[in-house]
């Protein structure tokens, strides 16, 4: 193993020394050699380290280990060899042994110009801070990028380059076109100064915008001619042809003297030969290798992610990072193998070298991050006249807030709400923000001129006061508690701009952007690009086609994976627990691997949801950034964040369903109520809102609607605003995991509460939790005497875990606490620690109070207006959602829900708002296929409603129907024609079909159940209900009933219950023994690993669900009665337990089952 690791170093050019058997210095760091434990493992299911020491003197008497004492355990896993920190056993990240000390080097690698990074999507590879890591091991100080017709990469790139304290050069590979003579050829082009950059960003415009990958020639030769100071220009042998390139009269002084060899001979053949054609052409070369990947060894990468990606290029394992020992002994190999020969090569390599370090200590050029590009915001002519300067419309808007709002002034007194606003306007002017809040203003105002609602806030700006009068947020901040230091503060406003994020209905949010470009500029506003990244379960995925495995196997097997498992270590802790994960990765060594070494590249190019830039006046986008075209809209090339960093002004235009449902509610009580709702003034005491949160009806309800919160507000029982809040905040994993979404509602329902000394003001609404980022804020203040910038940066290093950060915070808040508040230093301690154990799940009270307040709306407006609500509901609801809209309406019983109707019901359920009535759907109904619906409605649109069923029939009889007689039954049964028919029993339907097919000349089967059974359950509603319910899906059942038909026959000890009873998890009743009727909708049978049945069947009641699991024993009992009860009714004894992988109750059959199946 000491050989194989030694080889492996030098092999890497690490250099190192044996400070002791298996332990070696590299780098000034200690590593010691480990291999796997004695049951041939080096972690445990859990993902821990369980290495044991190399050294075999490492053992005591007792057969245990002797930790390491060195600084990192040295491992080989997979073929790769891994260091991890010896504190890291518990928490293993995968982190391999490279790049560590200075690298072995006959002759300096000071400049490196050639990184092809993973931003040349599908084709180079590695991040940015990998790149950096080896040239700083390399010795390098100017590292320069130049991928391919993209500057995507190029901030992020001189980001990294600046933390590692690397000259960045950023530069493109641009592909020239030819169209007169059709030649296509690549040029390095590398930015020296800011001309230089300007002419860069031309180029990528024309490549990304104006064509199609490549930039004209004579636009190519006009760039480089009018800023030849400006960038430094590189023809590139291996894409350029030197014959046709010579009679182009392109004037450029380098060329790329890369000695790459190829795989195919015949490309090698091609390529040496046109470099020689160079080399003698009196062009200065330039020793540059393109690399496409870090290491000789990964060479694969590129050849993978073509794969994936669909693209070509010529086969090389030799396009990697190399060091300047490496690229002379390639160099050298192409002269003649002579003394005289290896002197020239020496001597033009070290001429190349020097030549190159030249041009890099020439360029002086980065992107600018430190400055603020910040568009002013420019007044109509109307805001012209009024106003001197955007100063003084600033505050006059402010002015024109406080007189739309009265109530402020009344509720907190003058004093505090000026105060309020000059401490904010102070902040706000201080960040040169004031045109900020203008422009954003500006939107909101022209969605409101033009009827497009905007959502109550989001995120932090919820806290500021400026933006409710501006009418920006329809947020009180004072009355709700909520700090403006939260969204902005002095501490940070020179360090980020402001962060609005503004919700528009997803339907008008075109129309919000189009504004905006015209408002602002066409050339100035634009998308805000963004990328997919290679995420685990998808590079494994894709990773896999590249190797021709099975597809569906290896996608069964990406059922074990979370969505959120992304990381190479989520890979190998799945590995560890789960036996057919192992054995992939035993399997497929190499694959994994590669997809560790492509992870998280990105696969594609995308346009951001909601993020949106405004550039100033003085030039248009294309001055500023990148810009590409996608979609047929302007895109930026860098990402929100790096756009935010440089210092330009994003806008988060978010289209929110939410609100293109309230748009449609809000108008649909107009045209039917004669109403015009203000759902942003609603009351929000309401004990009718409160109910229905407290009994979980909250079908399609802004976040409220998910099934974990929605159990929650039934264990919590809110009663006012605070509690729907505190539900927002409290139902989050870090929050449950700790018990405190529990604890809460002990306390509410009358536990005692222990309130630290000095927080019942700050913790009253919470009975003394901590729940709010603002409280830790508000705490750290008045207990701590801390500023409010002060403590906003204690919040983020609490929540980020910063403790250097923390350090000159953490002994003034207890002195403080203890001098002023009378407490010990033992518990101020106390307090302090149990605030920065808080704040790792802590929420942003202003965004909970923004989504509370708009699951209140809609819950309003469900209680008051519920045939609008339901109609939006079922508008814009997958057929999955049906069932549980109809169990709430028929628990709630604000409207009914009828069968299908010939004449009112549609291809979706049909609302009849004057009667409070929703319709089936017409293709709900069984043989009722899309064409045979659109057909029926098409009629009826045309030549007005159906009178009878005989008119129906007689205007769908003609060659080529699709209304044949199936159709035709299956509508009579299902109740589309009882309104024409006057059917006011459901057994009238049977001999108005008896009737259809006697008239028709069709034969009566007098063997069809349906006809058969139809004296004998003339007077069981039941029998009726099922026929529909098999018809079309719709049917409500008294159970209750049913269950007294056959109580006789269930065993004692078990209590008949409805379904409600059995889904609450909070609830078992009878101990869990159990009685329940349902219709069998499904029924799934499996074989466990030892081949025994496991058999679930899907109850519903009324829309309403629940699982029974039969285990073998039970199956092999109940088999007959379970084939019986498929889409049949069924009374059944079981036992109710808690399924914990799921989340929700089931039921398990036991000795005791009995099953009673009802049907036709």
């Amino acid at each position: 193993m000491r050989q194989e690791f030694e080889q492996y170093l030098q092999r890497n050019l690490m250099s190192y020394k044996e400070v002791s058997p298996y332990v070696y210095e590299i780098g000034g760091k200690t590593f010691e050699l480990y291999k796997p434990d004695n049951d041939g493992a080096l972690f445990d299911d859990d993902f821990r380290f369980t290495g044991i020491p190399a050294n075999p003197d490492r053992y005591t008497s007792s057969e245990t280990t002797i930790d390491t004492q060195c600084d990192f355990y040295a491992y080989k896993f997979g073929g790769v060899w891994y260091m991890l920190p010896k504190d890291g056993r518990d928490d293993v990240k995968l982190r391999r042994l490279k790049y560590i000390g200075e690298a072995v080097q006959e002759i300096p690698t000071p400049v490196f110009m050639g990184v092809h990074g993973q931003y040349e999507i599908m084709s180079g590879s590695g991040i940015y801070a990998d790149w950096c890591a080896k040239a700083k091991f390399y010795g390098v100080t100017t590292l320069g990028i130049c991928e391919k017709n993209t500057l995507s990469g190029a901030l992020k790139f001189q980001v990294e380059c600046q933390k590692n304290g690397l000259k960045p050069v950023i530069g493109m590979e641009c592909t020239v076109y030819d169209t007169v003579k059709d030649f296509r050829f690549t040029a390095k082009v590398f930015v020296r100064n800011e001309a230089g950059w300007q002419s860069l960003l031309t180029m990528s415009e024309a490549i990304n915008c104006d064509n199609l990958g490549y930039i004209p020639i004579d636009q190519f030769k006009d760039e480089i001619s009018r800023n030849a100071d400006g960038l430094v220009v590189v023809a590139d042998p291996k894409t350029t042809d030197y014959d046709t390139f010579a009679k182009i009269g392109l004037k450029i002084g380098y060329y790329q003297l890369d000695p790459v060899k190829y795989e195919e001979e015949s490309r090698d053949e091609v390529y040496l030969k046109n470099l020689r054609k160079f080399y003698h052409s009196g062009m200065l070369a330039l020793p540059m290798a393109d690399a496409w990947y870090l290491d000789e060894e990964y060479s694969c990468i590129r050849a993978r992610l073509a794969s994936i990606g669909g693209s070509n290029f010529y086969d090389s394992d030799d396009q990697w990072f190399k060091p300047s020992d490496v690229l002379f002994c390639q160099l050298a190999d192409m002269f003649p193998s002579t003394d005289d020969g290896l002197g020239l090569a020496y001597q033009d390599f070290l001429d190349g070298l020097e030549r190159l370090m030249d041009i890099a200590d020439s360029i002086d050029f980065t992107v600018d991050t430190t400055k603020r590009h910040l568009p002013r915001y420019i007044m109509t002519e109307e805001e012209a006249s009024k106003y001197a300067t955007n100063e003084d419309m600033f505050w006059g808007l402010i002015d024109e807030g406080l007189q739309r709002h009265p109530e402020l002034i009344e509720r907190y007194g003058e004093d505090v709400v000026m105060e309020r606003i000059d401490r904010e306007v102070g902040v706000i002017k201080l960040g040169d923000t004031i045109d900020y809040f203008l422009i954003t203003r500006d939107i909101i105002n022209w969605c409101h001129r033009n009827g497009i609602m905007t959502g109550i806030s989001r995120g932090s700006a919820g806290g500021c006061l400026v933006s409710y009068l501006l009418a920006i947020t329809k947020l009180d901040p004072i009355g709700y508690n909520l700090l403006f230091e939260r969204f902005l503060n002095e501490g940070r406003v020179k360090k980020s701009l402001p962060d609005i994020d503004v919700d528009f209905p997803g339907e008008d949010r075109g129309k919000v952007k189009q504004y905006m470009e015209q408002r602002f500029g066409e050339v100035n506003v634009c998308s805000v690009g963004t990328y997919s990244a290679l995420q685990l379960r998808a590079a494994i995925k894709d990773m896999s086609r590249v190797y021709g495995l099975e597809f569906q196997e290896v996608n069964d097997m990406m059922k074990l994976f979370a969505v959120d498992d992304r990381k190479p270590e989520d890979l190998f802790r799945i590995a560890c627990a789960q036996p057919r994960v192992k054995k992939f990765v035993r399997d497929h060594p190499d694959l994994v691997n590669e997809v560790m070494l492509i992870m998280p590249a990105p696969k594609a190019r995308s346009v951001h949801a909601c993020a949106t830039m405004i550039f100033p006046k003085e030039h248009d986008m294309f001055h500023w950034t990148p810009i590409r075209k996608q979609n047929g809209e302007y895109v930026t090339e860098w990402e929100g964040g790096e756009m935010d960093g440089a210092g330009f002004l994003k806008n988060d235009i978010l289209g929110i369903k939410q609100l293109d449902k309230f748009q449609n509610m809000v108008r649909l009580v107009k045209e039917n109520e004669g109403v015009d709702v203000d759902i942003f003034n609603v009351p929000l005491d309401d004990p009718e809102v409160y109910r229905y949160f407290q009994n979980g009806w909250t079908e399609d309800n802004f976040h409220f609607g998910s099934r974990g919160l929605t159990g929650y507000c039934k264990e919590m029982k809110p009663e006012n605003i605070e509690d729907l809040i505190a539900a927002i905040a409290l139902y989050r994993p870090g929050a449950m995991e700790n018990g405190f979404h529990t604890e809460y509602v002990k306390r509410k329902e009358g536990a005692p509460v222990d309130y630290w000394v000095g927080s019942e003001q700050a913790l009253r609404t919470t009975y003394g939790l901590v729940v709010y980022q603002e409280e830790v804020m508000e705490l750290t203040r008045t207990l701590g005497g801390l500023s409010f910038v002060e403590a906003d940066d204690v919040r983020k290093a609490m929540v980020k875990k910063k403790y250097e950060a923390l350090a000159q915070y953490h002994p003034r808040f207890v002195e403080y606490y203890v001098q002023n508040w009378g407490v010990t230093k033992e518990y101020a301690e106390n307090v302090w620690d149990a605030l920065d154990k808080a704040s790792s799940y802590l929420f942003n009270r202003s965004h909970a109070v923004a989504y509370a307040l708009t699951g209140y709306i809609s819950q309003w407006m469900k209680v008051h207006y519920p045939i609008e609500y339901w109609s939006v509901a079922f508008k814009e609801a997958t057929t999955d959602d049906y069932p549980r809209y109809i169990a709430e309406i028929n628990k709630t019983g604000v409207c009914t829900v009828k069968p299908v109707d010939i004449n009112l019901s549609g291809t979706g359920v049909y609302i009849d708002f004057a009667a409070k009535t929703l319709y089936w759907s017409v293709t709900g109904v069984k043989q009722v296929a899309d064409k045979a619906a659109t057909q029926i409605l098409k009629e009826r649109d045309e030549n007005g409603r159906y009178w009878s069923l005989d008119d129906f029939v007689t205007r769908h009889k003609w060659k080529g129907s699709a209304v044949n007689t199936r159709v035709v039954q299956n509508l009579i049964l299902a109740g589309a024609f009882d309104a024409v028919e006057n059917i006011t029993d459901a057994s009238q339907r049977v001999e108005l079909l008896i009737s259809y097919l006697a008239s028709t000349k069709n034969k009566l089967n007098e063997d069809d159940p349906i006809i058969a059974g139809f004296d004998n359950h003339r007077n069981d509603a039941w029998w009726w209900q099922l026929m529909q319910k098999k018809l079309s899906g719709l049917a409500f059942f008294d159970y209750s009933s049913i269950y007294d038909k056959v109580k006789q026959f269930f065993p004692d000890g078990y209590e008949y219950h409805t379904f409600e009873d059995c889904n609450d998890v909070e609830y078992r009743p009878n101990r869990g023994y159990v009685i329940v009727g349902g219709y069998v909708s499904a029924i799934d049978l499996k074989k466990t690993k030892k081949g025994d049945v496991l058999c679930r069947i899907t109850l519903e009641n009324n829309y309403e669900f629940l699982d029974l699991v039969i285990f073998q024993s039970e199956y092999e009992r109940l088999q007959e009665e379970i084939t019986a009860s498929k889409d049949n009714i069924v009374l059944l004894n079981a036992t109710l337990y808690y399924d914990a992988r799921n989340d929700k109750n089931a039921l398990r059959a036991d000795m005791e089952t009995t099953m009673v199946t009802f049907k036709l």
